[in-house]
């Protein structure tokens, strides 16, 4: 199941016939239990053709209020992971996002955050993560709790669950209100554990959720209490971009108060470009000596 050697994929202009694909999944709704097969296999046919942009843009109120009734009854795990499969990849779409929050679709996706199943974990996960890019979806996911049933899935041992778990909290730490929520569910100390993580994209999206926790001052002193600097600038000093601008904002949040409340003071501003040298200098060490240079 690669998308791009997939004909169908490969043709990003033509938009499939959706409608008869939600009244498939209209007929599954009436089946028994025992045919829940028969509802999986066409919301996976609905995952796959969401890769599609003009499929995503050809979502209607109509798609997203079946997609709902099956998150919110679903027959089987299998339906669930799907459906939630479909939200991940409609909601790439600015407009999909408020379309799928009035179809009443987001509330069994926090709920499947806390399922004993992986894989139903890491695709809501996915789904939410996608909703969170939006202004209006984190404002929604916000006033539901997802912060709660996210920040244990920053200890998952699933490789998935974490990467989309990390994202949802880097996604909704770019809202002040929500910091303090982070702060309460004992998010911080994971967080700076993720910091180590093998997973660049993890570390990256780890830093970035410090960044933004660390405008906080009772976020800041408890990443100072928890060791949580010299893992960034540990960062700061490596070879990922997203990693090290992340890195070096938060070391700035967390050490600028320090030497003065005012931004513009000369000792915070030494500070700043003391780090953003750093900084550069790291990325031309990496691009004159990694094994990929010429």
């Amino acid at each position: 199941e690669v998308p791009a050697h997939s004909p169908n994929f490969a043709a990003q202009d033509q938009e499939d016939d959706l409608d008869s694909l939600f009244a498939a999944l209209g007929l599954g709704e009436a089946l028994e239990e025992s045919n829940s097969d028969f509802t999986a296999t066409a919301l996976k046919v609905a995952k796959i053709l969401s890769r599609k942009e003009a499929n995503r843009l050809a979502l209607e109120a109509e798609h997203a209020e079946s997609l709902a009734k099956h998150l919110g009854r679903p027959c089987s795990e299998a339906v669930a992971c799907e459906a939630c499969s479909v939200v991940l990849n409609m909601c790439y779409e600015k407009d999909n996002v408020e379309t799928i929050l009035e179809a009443n679709a987001v509330a069994p996706l926090v709920t499947y955050l806390s399922s004993p199943d992986q894989t139903l974990q890491g695709n809501a996960a996915g789904a939410v993560q996608s909703i969170s890019y939006q202004q209006l979806g984190r404002e929604f996911l916000h006033d539901i709790g997802v912060i709660q049933p996210v920040v244990p899935l920053l200890k998952s041992n699933d490789a998935k669950v974490q990467t989309r778990a990390v994202g949802v909290i880097h996604n909704m730490s770019t809202d002040a209100s929500t910091i303090s929520d982070i702060r309460r569910a004992d998010g911080i100390v994971p967080l700076i554990s993720l910091l180590r993580s093998n997973n660049t994209g993890v570390c990256g999206s780890a830093a970035g959720a410090l960044q933004n926790i660390s405008r906080e001052n009772a976020s800041r002193e408890i990443i100072r209490a928890n060791d949580g600097v010299p893992p960034l600038i540990d960062l700061m000093m490596g070879n990922d971009v997203l990693s090290q601008v992340c890195s070096t904002g938060a070391v700035l949040n967390i050490l600028g108060p320090e030497l003065s409340d005012v931004p513009s003071h000369p000792r915070r501003v030494a500070l700043r470009k003391l780090l953003t040298s750093s900084m550069v200098a790291s990325l031309s060490y990496h691009g004159l000596f990694s094994p990929d240079s010429e």
